[in-house]
């Protein structure tokens, strides 16, 4: 455990003294933190250790925004920094950095305050999105790295290995987290971007743990939700057990699935996910109707093969494939669903005459890509424009492969993940998931003229139109009404067959 700080007061203000750490022995972590409580979680002093630059100049990053939320560097405040020879001094954060001079390469210690920045439990009035910001109550804590790590500028290709620990009074307490369980979190190398995408939790969450093929699944959850504890259990093993096996690909030993309630809303429900690295976090209504928050479920944890061992995305510009991202993701959760016995054939073509029934009525259905980049977030109509658009092209696309005998759209996404793990185990990096990379997938699977209709539809804004003919020799398709139906005569066991071979 390392020393606890101790608050002092100087002519600069207020900062957190803490003895200098030795030189870090052989074995220890590159990057390490420790977050210490006083009594409960309502706010921390968190101690980050790492060594500085070996030109003598280090920046430290503070969380600016993320998903939802912006302006997450009011979270931190209270920063000094303590150099392996013991010399304390207080640091100021500006334009959400700190830079900072030291010995070259000095081990630092730096120490700050972190709490949350609203007055009581998340709401509606406060969040767009009530949960995603970090959480610190008395009871419990709950935060995505990324939102609450302050941590030291480096290369997006750098590895490094860290440890994390939390202390309430001084003594050690559990931590559930995407990287693991226990009281002390510790890592292999990973890049930042791996180590910042996780979910971390701290105290009052119902957890329990169970193998699942092999791979540990973590459940924490806590309050009033429309499953119980073991239906979200059994949802995951299906899920889990249908990709691996859709994508001949096994990921993980290990997987955090996490849920807590959102505050209600009059007349109305929500659900609401975020997938990260072997993780995902669910927020819902109370109220909900279970059959939405099961398929919000399986497609967070379809998330850890689309995108997540694909390689990692450009935040920046990544509403520009949300197409593929979530679209596919949204068509491949169905097929996933289908393939485990959650819905019947006919439960399928609801899911995705329900995409195509949003489609044809939403007003944003012809916007092309830089438009839609540009208003993305402006409304429901235009953020779910790319799930609609992505996931009725890639029933298309399926359907156009499934009369052929060497191929099917999933092998898209398992060639894309395995063109990523080579490129990994040879140089310890992961491989950007590009626009030309995924072209070059489903040209290599489908053809050009596939490449050619997905991006006249998502990248022109052309309307998409249903072809002739039967899709997978046994779906009708319609102008008006429910589009996709059995066809008469069609025999919905053969027909399934179909759909759900890998």
């Amino acid at each position: 455990m390392l020393p606890r700080c101790v608050p002092t007061v100087l002519a600069a203000g207020f900062m957190f003294v803490c003895p200098a750490p030795a030189a870090a022995q052989a074995g220890t972590a590159d990057i390490a933190y420790t977050l210490a409580a006083d009594g409960d979680f309502s706010a921390f002093d968190v101690t980050l250790r790492f060594r500085g630059e070996e030109d003598g100049e280090t920046g430290i990053l503070l969380p600016s925004e993320w998903g939802p939320e912006a302006g997450l560097d009011r979270q931190f405040s209270d920063f000094g920094i303590i150099e392996a020879d013991g010399e304390p001094r207080p640091v100021e954060a500006a334009g959400g950095r700190i830079d900072v001079v030291h010995a070259p390469g000095a081990w630092l210690t730096l120490h700050y305050r972190f709490a949350q920045d609203y007055d009581g439990l998340p709401s509606w009035e406060q969040q767009r999105v009530p949960g995603m910001r970090p959480v610190t109550q008395p009871g419990f804590a709950v935060f995505v790295g990324a939102a609450a790590f302050v941590h030291p500028e480096m290369s997006a290709d750098d590895t490094l290995t860290y440890t994390v620990r939390a202390e309430v009074d001084g003594s050690p307490v559990e931590i559930s987290s995407s990287l693991g369980e226990g009281m002390a979190i510790e890592t292999g190398a990973l890049t930042p971007a791996s180590f910042l995408d996780t979910l971390w939790l701290l105290g009052d969450f119902s957890r329990s743990t169970h193998l699942t093929d092999g791979a540990r699944v973590h459940t924490a959850i806590r309050g009033d939700l429309p499953l119980a504890r073991d239906a979200f259990q059994d949802l995951a093993d299906r899920t889990i057990a249908g990709a691996a096996s859709l994508f001949d690909d096994v990921p993980f030993d290990s997987y955090l699935m996490a849920a807590m309630p959102l505050p209600p809303i009059p007349d109305q429900s929500a659900v609401i996910g975020t997938a990260l690295h072997q993780s995902f976090f669910l927020l819902t209504t109370s109220n909900a109707g279970a059959a939405e928050v099961r398929r919000t479920v399986a497609h967070e944890i379809l998330h850890e093969w689309i995108t997540g061992r694909m390689g990692p995305t450009d935040e920046a510009t990544d509403p520009a494939r949300m197409w593929f991202t979530e679209g596919f993701t949204e068509y491949f959760t169905h097929l996933v669903r289908l393939r485990q016995g959650e819905i019947d054939l006919q439960g399928f073509l609801d899911a995705m005459n329900g995409l195509d029934a949003e489609y044809r009525v939403s007003p944003v259905r012809g916007l092309p890509r830089d438009e839609l980049i540009e208003r993305l977030w402006e409304s429901r109509e235009t953020e779910r424009l790319p799930y609609q658009r992505g996931a009725l092209l890639a029933f298309l696309t399926d359907s156009d492969l499934a009369g052929r005998d060497d191929a099917r759209l999933a092998d898209v996404v398992a060639n894309l993940i395995a063109e990523n793990q080579s490129h990994l185990a040879q140089t310890g990096v992961p491989l950007p998931l590009t626009d030309d990379r995924i072209a070059a997938a489903l040209e290599h699977v489908a053809g050009g003229g596939a490449v050619s209709r997905i991006d006249a539809v998502t990248g022109d804004g052309a309307i998409l139109t249903m072809p002739a003919g039967l899709l997978f020799g046994c779906i009708e398709t319609r102008p008006e009404g429910p589009a996709f139906s059995l066809a008469d005569g069609a025999d919905a066991q053969a027909c399934e067959a179909g759909i759900t071979r890998g």
